[in-house]
């Protein structure tokens, strides 16, 4: 309701009291270059997971929700602070080696840091199906190797992506989406 330290501690507060699971989202990019070479986290990065750690209620299981997709939720997320895009990477399709090894990276080392019990690795991914249908079929596979990485290394793991309702309620996006929906 505001922007002030205020209004977050009283939301925080408000939010702890009355939940049952404690959501931290990050989809403003991701640490490709480190996540490619399988290196520490940039200091923007972790100092951003710790504050959400720090407020994690203990006990409360947490829901990790984060994307390999930009804002515009039809190609592939720009580099976060303290990181770069490797050329391997730039304009590369989402089923690239360097892309699935980055992400699954990536994935790991916040599953490994904030230890959900609930990760969504693909964040509003329908919108993709929606917007850039063409890019769909090679999201669909880096999301299907990194689920499958993932439950090998944490099967108790629920593991997920997110559509829009409304993306949803199309025929074709529906259609398209339907593969990867009974995969999860």
């Amino acid at each position: 309701y505001d922007f002030t330290q205020a209004a977050l501690d009283k939301t925080m507060e408000l939010a702890t009291d009355k939940s049952q699971v404690f959501t931290v989202q990050r989809d403003g990019g991701i640490p490709w270059r480190g996540a490619l070479a399988n290196s520490r986290m940039p200091a923007s990065v972790l100092q951003k997971w710790a504050s959400f750690k720090n407020e994690h209620p203990d006990g409360m299981p947490l829901y990790l929700a984060i994307a390999p997709l930009d804002f515009d939720r039809k190609n592939l997320a720009g580099a976060v602070e303290g990181s770069s895009v490797p050329s391997s990477i730039q304009g590369a399709a989402f089923d690239s080696n360097a892309v699935k090894t980055a992400y699954l990276n990536y994935v790991r080392a916040a599953v490994d840091y904030f230890h959900p019990a609930y990760i969504n690795i693909g964040v509003e991914a329908g919108e993709l199906a929606h917007r850039n249908p063409s890019k769909w079929p090679a999201f669909e596979r880096l999301i299907v190797h990194v689920t499958e990485n993932i439950k090998q290394d944490h099967p108790d793991l629920m593991v997920g992506i997110s559509w829009g309702l409304q993306s949803l309620t199309e025929p074709d996006v529906a259609e398209r989406s339907r593969s990867l929906i009974d995969c999860l």
